[in-house]
């Protein structure tokens, strides 16, 4: 099995490592020979076999595990792989996602059983496939099966199955999304409809910076390096970015004037205060844990609560129910775009993983299409 493989320690040339191989050992037994990549020792394991076809399969299956740093697994069938993921993939995986991976494990065992993972073929998948199509939204079902894909290739890396049952398995074609977005004269009407202060100034940084909502609310003042001017986006215990990838966001002029803005302090309600001198006081908005974007107490807002009331407010402003909380980083994207920033440079700071995805989002404003077309005498008549 000749293939390009990565190894999984840090250094690896801290010392002489070896092509995991077989060899007979004691009482004919054939043994893997291997170094382990924490110590860096030579060490073997047995195969529990005379057979040297059948230690050349066992071989295989230690090195999917071996080069992709991943332990032995005791798991057959698809509940035990639904468990694992349940309790050993949270560091990897956002609740949310951790979740669908749960529901996908869910719906296909009610539909074939919970068969084990080496017997699950192709007309398994298929089956699921069309069971799904006849209850669910099609958008529903193409997420279990990528889902129920990645989860088997997993399963093939780990030396659990010898093929991905989802090779073949074509995702249902759904016509393309409507990217929406506020178009530049709107933007003063959607400002000052929102007349809530600390609202006013999370629309204005998302326009800036085309955050995702979780991304945006979950800033906290210790991600904020004002010599640098650099905002990073992390990962932290209560929150896992949606690609899973950090990232560092050049702070503009105008997105340091919005961070360096106390919503709060023109507010009667607030009660976090600090006296500065005399009798003057100052809202004490930038302890290193609050949140940037939080609550006067420095605590979170939900993502849920922040899309609902800015909905309420474009919506009594007269703005289409179309409109959404997300409109805002389109709208931000694509005005980079539209102003000549290049895609690759859009791209990290939308955190995207490929530039395709980047380039679906960004597409001219219908006031510049019209603009050029104005300026321009591309039909070649006179009037």
């Amino acid at each position: 099995m000749n293939q390009q493989l990565t190894l999984a320690y840090n250094n690896p040339y801290s010392y002489k490592h070896i092509e995991p191989f077989i060899g007979k050992g004691y009482k004919g037994n054939y043994y893997i020979y291997y170094t382990n990549l924490e110590t860096g020792k030579r060490t073997k394991k047995t195969t529990n076999t005379k057979n040297q076809r059948e230690a050349n399969r066992e071989l295989e299956i230690f090195k999917r595990r071996y080069y992709n740093n991943i332990g032995d697994l005791k798991i057959r069938r698809i509940s035990e792989l639904s468990a694992y993921y349940r309790q050993y993939k949270n560091q990897d995986f956002r609740p949310r996602t951790l979740e669908i991976y749960f529901t996908a494990f869910k719906k296909l065992i009610s539909v074939i059983g919970d068969k084990e993972l080496r017997k699950i073929i192709f007309l398994d998948m298929d089956r699921f496939k069309s069971i799904l199509s006849g209850k669910m939204k099609d958008n529903s079902v193409n997420i279990y099966l990528r889902t129920l894909k990645s989860a088997f290739n997993f399963a093939k890396k780990a030396g659990l199955i010898d093929y991905n049952p989802m090779d073949g398995i074509k995702m249902i074609k759904i016509d393309e999304k409507e990217r929406l977005c506020f178009e530049k004269e709107d933007v003063p009407k959607l400002i000052k409809c929102l007349e809530l202060p600390f609202l006013e100034r999370i629309v204005k940084f998302n326009l800036e910076t085309g955050l995702r909502r979780g991304e945006l609310l979950n800033v906290q003042w210790n991600d904020i390096d004002f010599v640098r001017q650099e905002l990073k986006i992390r990962n932290k215990d209560n929150f896992k970015i949606k690609t899973n990838q950090e990232r560092v966001i050049p702070l503009t002029n105008k997105m340091l004037v919005l961070l360096n803005q106390n919503p709060y302090e023109n507010d009667s309600n607030a009660v976090i205060q600090q006296q500065l001198f005399g009798n003057v006081y100052e809202l004490d908005f930038r302890k290193n844990i609050n949140y940037v974007f939080g609550k006067v107490d420095g605590t979170r807002y939900t993502a849920n609560y922040i899309s609902r009331i800015f909905k309420k407010k474009i919506k009594t402003a007269g703005f289409d129910e179309k409109y959404h909380f997300h409109c805002l980083r389109h709208t931000a994207l694509t005005n980079m775009a539209n102003e000549g920033i290049p895609s690759f440079l859009i791209k990290e700071i939308a955190g995207h993983k490929k530039i395709t995805t980047t380039e679906s989002y960004v597409h001219p404003a219908l006031s510049d299409i019209r603009n050029s077309l104005n300026n321009s005498n591309y039909s070649g008549l006179k009037y």
